[in-house]
């Protein structure tokens, strides 16, 4: 079950980790073959990463692979 935050419930845990001095956190995702990826970003950027930007998940590969122009 996916438990979505809301902004402000975003918010309160970005303020909570800052508060224990927290700095980064990891974006992670499961590939089409089953493995772990992550990319660990400044807390400053958890709610971009939280609503699931396109910079924290696999998309842009989709993309890339289904449009080889971008590979150029």
């Amino acid at each position: 079950m996916i438990n979505i935050k809301s902004d402000d419930e975003i918010k309160k845990i970005q303020e909570d980790l800052k508060s224990k001095g927290v700095k980064y956190c990891m974006g992670t995702y499961v590939d089409i073959h089953g493995i772990p990826k992550g990319k660990v970003v400044p807390l400053s950027h958890l709610h971009h990463m939280a609503h699931g930007s396109e910079l924290y998940t696999a998309m842009p590969l989709m993309v890339w692979a289904n449009n080889p122009m971008t590979m150029r």
